[in-house]
Formats: structure tokens, C-alpha cells, sequence
């Protein structure tokens, strides 16, 4: 926000090496900001508003911030493994595993001030405390464990888990700054399964999975903390499995359905989708003209109303994308087209949406096509050989593409324009980490937004000739350090002309006139060497 030139900046990491850089999209190069050797023992990570970048230690947290990366604040927990922010940069979690006398595996999971650095409260049991019985059994330690409220405020953030006294799973919402159980008692809800808040509000979706002993089908719903009233519910038959997508602003709520049919030989997916800024969160349901069709991945589009959808049997997938609303604003889903066979098992919306890169990663090894959905047209196609990362920053002006050290080779990154143009390329060997600076939330009100779109053309203009000026002072800067190097070299000519006078003097001497350059020849001779003979007798057939 400080910078002139309304440039991002991200970070790196590598070998035992951390480096921030301003990305220069004019210079096409990055810009150092800070370095440091042994910042962190296992990674770094920023605050969702960009506030803070915080470092793991043996020890605990600590976080840095300012022009100069000073240390603010640090948090003591030893053998941390895995931290996480709440929205509003208020709290942070954080978690590490250990083994009790009897060598379990223990939980402990602390919640800190993040201004203060006190600990606010500590969370400790076995894995099947904090997670599904499921999970537990296969191993899984999902991250993160704790969810928190979508919103201005910090006001909760909650966790499944399994109820010591029913075995039955719960939902436990704690409130904050005490940090206590809402209502001092957990949600007991029937066989509850799933779920996930809200963005923009402490609303919660609920997955309330099929009984087969009293024949009760399954169910989504939605529930409104701290009032914990229900206000939406959605029945559902014969369900395999579910996941749920949240629109990034909130707006609209997706549910995948993976559903079987009686003799459960085979599995057909649809989407319940619904609209949760219209009166009765009204919904609608889609299904896709193969029904039977495998469904990779799905994406709204931030800061809008369209959603994609990755879907076929491969090796190449269709990409299908569609509307929320009709012409006129009203809630109707509409396919608005598909691309056929494409390279594609990934996608990534821009931040601002309109643009999304349609990504193979991993067996597909980086390919990428730069889409425009208003348009409906390719905007540039690349490749990035082995890439394992993709991550748009927060302005979605940039693509950084990066293969990190799963790989052995060609470790580093790429930085794209929007369009597809390869900016340049920074290889780093053993590479690790690729993270763009957050930005913090747009503190203008939507009528002036309004006034900077009225004005954009002249602030386009004005924009363009600061442009021409940074190129003109890079190119000054080049000019002059040609110069220097040009005058540094006559100097040093110019330092050893009394030298190179004398020499030629000595060899005129010794050789007479055979030292003139025309008494020189230049001859080619040609070598022949025999490594050796082996004669072999073949007999005719």
C-alpha cells in the first residue's frame, strides 16, 4: 500500500534461504526487499491482510513486519507444526504433535492474542478429540483443525469432533476473545458429518449424512450462530459422498452430490446450489448432460456470479462454465459454453475474476491456458515443465507458476502476465515455498469505487507517462553502468599502454622481422589416431 509504483510483493523460500521481492511487471524483474539465511526452521506464512509474516521455530512462532521486517511479536509453543490466522488477523492458532507416557499421539493446540502475544487458551487430547473417527483411522490429520466465522469480526470459529460421552459426532463453536463454548455446550446434531462457515458471516453449512437404520435421509443445512436457528435444510437420497463450495464473497452456496444408484454398481453427481442473498435462499439444481461423468474439480468466480466446472474421463476434460443469473439479474443457472479436450485438472480464477487459467498439473506437466470469460477466447497458452504450484496475485494482474523440491530438477518459478507472457524466470535450487503478499481490504466506499471507474481513462493516461518514465530511468540506469564499465576498461588500457609498448619492443627484438603480422600463417593440421583393430570372419547364410 506504501509502494509508489502499486507493486506486489511475495516470498521465497529455498535451501536454507528466505528472500521478499517487489514484482516489477515494467522491469520484468524482481525487486530484493529483504533476505535472511535460517529465518525459519519449516516455513513461513503471511497474515490474511498481509500485516504479518510469520516464521516457525523449534521454539514457537514469531512474526515480522514494517519496511524493515523487525520482529513484533513472538509465541511460545515448542515442536510447532502448523499455525493458522483467524480473517481478521486477530488470533492466531497454532499446533504441534507429541506422545504421552503410554506413546499416543497428543494434540496440542494453543490460541494467542496476536497484538499481546497471550496465550488465550490451550487445547489438548487425542487425535479422535479434535477429529472424525474416519480421519483418524486413516491417518489424516486435517488442517486446519479449527474453522473460524466469516466476517468483520472474529467473533467464533469451531471443530468436529467426537462426543466422549454419546461417541456421536459434535460440533463445538467457541466464542472469542474468552474463548469459551457458546451456551457452554457443543452442537449435537444427528450424525453429523461436515462443515464449513460461511465467508462473509457466521452462517454455518451443515452435511448431516444418510441412517440407514431409521431409513433418515441425508442433509444440508444451514444454521445461524450464535441464535444456532436453522434456516435453510435440503433433503438428499442416496448420497456417496459430498463436498461444499462457498462463493469467496459469501453470495452463493454449492454442494457436490456424489450419489449411487439402489445396487450402489454405480455413482452420478449434480449440484445443489443456493442463492443465500435472496428471500428463502432460494435454489437450483444442476446436473450434467452425462451424469455418470467424473467431476474433478469446481470454482466460483471471485467477486461474481460464474462457476466452472471440470469434468470427463481424461486424459484430457471438458471445462464447462456457467451463470447464476439470467439477462435481467434473476436467480436461473445457464451453461454459458464448454471447451472440449482440454489439458486441464486444475483451475484458477483471478482475484478480480473474468480472467482464469485453465492448469495441467502433475501427469499433465504444466500446461496452462490464459481464458477470458467474457469474451470466450484464449488469451495465450504456455508451459511450465513439472510445475506443482499456481497462485494469481491479490491485483490478478500476475501468474506465478513454481516446481518446488518434490521435484529434483528445474526448482524455481515463473512470474506470467495476465495475458500468458512469461515476465521472467528466477531458478532456485531446492525450492520450497512461492507466496504472494496479501493485500489488506479496500477501505473506499462503493460510491467512490464508482468515481475511479468515471475517471479511469484519465488515470490510465496518467499511469502510462509514470510508465514511460520508469522505463526511461531503467534504461538511463543501464546506459550509465555501460558507460562506467566502458570507461573502466579504457582506463585500465590506458593503465597498461607502457606495458604492452614494452612487450611488443621485447618480441620485435628477439624475432626481428618475422614479428610482422604478415609473416604469420594460419595452418589446420588434422590428426588421425588408431585405438584399435578387431577383424571378425562372417560366415554366408
Amino acid at each position: 500500500m506504501t509502494d509508489k509504483y502499486g507493486r506486489d510483493q511475495f516470498v521465497i523460500r529455498f535451501m536454507d534461504d528466505t528472500e521478499i521481492y517487489w514484482n516489477d511487471g515494467k522491469t520484468q524483474q524482481p525487486d530484493m526487499v529483504y533476505e535472511r539465511r535460517n529465518w525459519t526452521e519449516s516455513g513461513v506464512q503471511w497474515s490474511p491482510y498481509g500485516s504479518y509474516l510469520a516464521t516457525l521455530h523449534r521454539q514457537g512462532v514469531a512474526i515480522w513486519g514494517g519496511t524493515a521486517f523487525k520482529q513484533l511479536q513472538k509465541f511460545a509453543h515448542p515442536d510447532v507444526r502448523r499455525i493458522d490466522f483467524s480473517p481478521n488477523e486477530k488470533f492466531l492458532v497454532t499446533s504441534s504433535i507429541t506422545k504421552d507416557k503410554d506413546d499416543r499421539l497428543l494434540l496440542v493446540i494453543c490460541v494467542f492474542d496476536v497484538r499481546t502475544g497471550q496465550k488465550l487458551r490451550q487445547f489438548e487430547g487425542y487425535p479422535e478429540d479434535f477429529l472424525r473417527h474416519e480421519d483418524v483411522r486413516a491417518g489424516n490429520l486435517v488442517w486446519p483443525i479449527f474453522k473460524w466465522a466469516g466476517g468483520k469480526e472474529d467473533l467464533f470459529f469451531a471443530k468436529l469432533a467426537t462426543s466422549k460421552t454419546t461417541g456421536q459426532a459434535v460440533i463445538s463453536v467457541y466464542e472469542c476473545p474468552d474463548m469459551g463454548l457458546l451456551d457452554k455446550k457443543s452442537l449435537k446434531l444427528d450424525a453429523v458429518e461436515y462443515f464449513e462457515w460461511s465467508p462473509s458471516e457466521p452462517l454455518m453449512s451443515i452435511y448431516h449424512r444418510e441412517s440407514q437404520e431409521g431409513n433418515i435421509p441425508a442433509k444440508i443445512s444451514l444454521m445461524q450462530l450464535p441464535e444456532r436457528k436453522e434456516i435453510r435444510q435440503k433433503n438428499l437420497f442416496n448420497v456417496s459422498s459430498i463436498e461444499i463450495f462457498w462463493h469467496p464473497q459469501g453470495d452463493f452456496l454449492a454442494v457436490k452430490v456424489d450419489r449411487h444408484t439402489k445396487t450402489k454398481k454405480t455413482i452420478y453427481t449434480s449440484f445443489e446450489l443456493f442463492c443465500i442473498r435472496e428471500r428463502d435462499i432460494p435454489m437450483e439444481v444442476l446436473e450434467l448432460p452425462n451424469k455418470t461423468e467424473k467431476v474433478l474439480t469446481f470454482s466460483w468466480e471471485p467477486e461474481g456470479h460464474r462457476f466452472v466446472i471440470v469434468h470427463g474421463e481424461g486424459p484430457r476434460y471438458n471445462v464447462s462454465f456457467y451463470s447464476m443469473k439470467d439477462e435481467k439479474g434473476r436467480l436461473s443457472v445457464k451453461l454459458l459454453g464448454s471447451l472440449k479436450d482440454k489439458h486441464c485438472n486444475a483451475i484458477f480464477w483471478s482475484p478480480k475474476g473474468k480472467n482464469v487459467v485453465l492448469a495441467g498439473l502433475k501427469t499433465m506437466n504444466g500446461q496452462f491456458e490464459f481464458f477470458n470469460v467474457d469474451f470466450f477466447e484464449t488469451m495465450g497458452q504456455a508451459e511450465h515443465f513439472m510445475a506443482t504450484e499456481v497462485e494469481w496475485d491479490p491485483a490478478g494482474l500476475f501468474l506465478a507458476t513454481s516446481v518446488t523440491a518434490v521435484h529434483q530438477m528445474e526448482n524455481g518459478f515463473n512470474m506470467w502476465t495476465f495475458q500468458g507472457r512469461n515476465l521472467y524466470r528466477l531458478p532456485r535450487d531446492r525450492f520450497f515455498q512461492f507466496s504472494w503478499r496479501p493485500r489488506a481490504a479496500s477501505l473506499l466506499t462503493a460510491e467512490q469505487n464508482e468515481a475511479i471507474r468515471k475517471n479511469l481513462p484519465d488515470k490510465i493516461k496518467e499511469w502510462d507517462r509514470e510508465h514511460v518514465a520508469r522505463a526511461e530511468e531503467a534504461n538511463r540506469e543501464v546506459l550509465e553502468k555501460r558507460q562506467r564499465l566502458r570507461d573502466e576498461w579504457k582506463a585500465w588500457v590506458e593503465s597498461t599502454a607502457e606495458w604492452v609498448a614494452q612487450q611488443q619492443a621485447f618480441k620485435k627484438e628477439m624475432m626481428g622481422n618475422k614479428y610482422a603480422e604478415r609473416e604469420f600463417k594460419m595452418v589446420e593440421v588434422t590428426l588421425t589416431e588408431t585405438i584399435s583393430v578387431q577383424d571378425e570372419i562372417y560366415k554366408e547364410v
